[in-house]
């Protein structure tokens, strides 16, 4: 686990050259056991993060997949083998490639009565959900993706605000497009 955590801290900070090391390191370990392989499955993430990095998305899904934990063994050790990091890696990788509805289902996934780790991701989750739903033309779900980010969030500190400005803007933008006059050409 701490390979696994240092290795996300290394993404984070972009420090690509210890990433490979916790890697090759959850790599190394010799697992023969019965439950699922926890040191493959952390490398296989990140695993995945480098390829992300790297822009080879299929790659990264792949790798993503591969390093799943069934959810009959996931519900025991809940915190310890949370895929909300997977899932949201996933649905970043989709919204990046264009597949933007094959995003949502991810992006929906990482909050929910039963994942209480997902939460971290309610804020982000909700404003890629607004920002997909607007690309998409679909105006009353981005309207309502980003009132609820506003709405939770508008108190929140300083530091999250840039988040709430994003909302706001992007509402603007739905509720202008929604009530301007088409231009002629």
């Amino acid at each position: 686990m701490r390979q696994f955590l240092a290795g996300m801290l290394s993404f984070r900070m972009s420090d690509r050259a210890d990433l490979e090391r916790r890697k090759a390191r959850l790599e190394a370990i010799d697992y023969s056991g019965e439950a699922p392989d926890l040191g493959a499955h952390f490398s296989h993430v990140l695993r995945g993060l480098l390829f992300w990095e790297d822009g080879n998305h299929v790659q990264a899904l792949a790798s993503l997949e591969k390093g799943h934990v069934p959810m009959s063994w996931n519900q025991g050790f809940g915190p310890v083998v949370d895929e909300s990091i997977n899932r949201w890696v996933a649905a970043e990788i989709l919204r990046e490639s264009g597949r933007l509805e094959e995003a949502l289902p991810y992006y929906e996934s990482l909050v929910g009565m039963n994942n209480f780790p997902g939460i971290l991701y309610l804020r982000p989750s909700y404003l890629r959900r607004a920002e997909i739903y607007e690309e998409l033309g679909d105006d009353p779900e981005a309207i309502d993706y980003y009132t609820r980010l506003i709405n939770l969030w508008e108190d929140a500190d300083p530091e999250v605000q840039g988040f709430v400005d994003q909302a706001r803007t992007g509402l603007d933008r739905v509720l202008d497009r929604g009530t301007r006059e088409p231009t002629g050409g």
